[in-house]
C-alpha cells in the first residue's frame, strides 16, 4: 500500500511502475504478471520501496458477521439515545430531516447500504453485505470511522434542537460510548 511519503518522493523509472500497482489490491505475483517481471525482481523493488518508506505491507482485515454486529449494535445504541433525547425536547423531525439530507449527499451509504434509515435500527445484514461488495483493505476500520462520522453528524444535527444542558449531557454520554466502541 502506498504511503504519504510516496507522493513526496521522486522515484526511479524501475520503481515507478511497481509503486503505481502497490494499491493494496495487487499481490507481488500479480504485479509481476502485469509488468512482465519475475517474482524475485518485483520483491526486490518492493523491498526498495519499503526501505525508502513509499509503501507499507498490510494484511487484509477479515470481515465477520460478529465484528460487524458488534460495531453496528454499539452504533444503534448511540443513535437511539440521540433520537430519544431529541424527541424528549420536541426536535426529532428537524434533526432527522437534517441528518437524512446529509446521508443522501454523503458517501455513508457505501458502508451501511442504500437502504440506510437513520430513524430506525441500522441493519447488520445490510451493512455486512455492503462491506462485502466493496473492495476495502481495512473494512472494520472503515466501518468504525463511518460509524463515528454518522454519530458526529447526528450530534451536529441534534444540537440546535436541544437546550444547552441537554446537549452537553448527551455529548458527554456519546463521547464516552464512542471512546469504548471497539473494532
Amino acid at each position: 500500500m502506498l504511503t504519504d511519503a510516496a507522493t513526496r518522493t521522486t522515484l526511479s523509472e524501475s520503481l515507478r511502475p511497481i509503486s503505481q500497482l502497490s494499491d493494496g489490491s495487487h499481490s507481488i505475483l500479480e504485479i509481476g504478471r502485469v509488468l512482465h517481471l519475475d517474482e524475485f525482481e518485483v520483491t526486490k523493488r518492493v523491498m526498495q520501496l519499503l526501505q525508502i518508506g513509499c509503501v507499507e505491507l498490510r494484511d487484509r482485515q477479515s470481515l465477520s458477521r460478529e465484528s460487524v454486529e458488534r460495531i453496528v449494535k454499539q452504533l444503534n445504541d448511540i443513535m437511539r439515545e440521540i433520537r430519544d433525547t431529541v424527541e424528549r425536547h420536541g426536535g426529532r423531525k428537524e434533526m432527522l430531516w437534517t441528518l437524512q439530507q446529509w446521508v443522501r449527499d454523503s458517501d455513508i451509504i457505501e458502508y451501511f447500504g442504500p437502504l440506510l434509515r437513520i430513524d430506525a435500527e441500522i441493519s447488520v445484514d445490510a451493512t455486512l453485505r455492503q462491506l462485502e461488495s466493496v473492495v476495502l483493505d481495512r473494512p472494520l476500520e472503515t466501518l468504525h470511522r463511518a460509524a463515528h462520522e454518522l454519530v458526529s453528524f447526528a450530534m451536529f444535527s441534534a444540537a440546535p434542537t436541544l437546550p444547552r444542558e441537554a446537549e452537553r449531557s448527551l455529548s458527554k454520554w456519546v463521547n464516552q460510548r464512542l471512546s469504548r466502541m471497539k473494532l
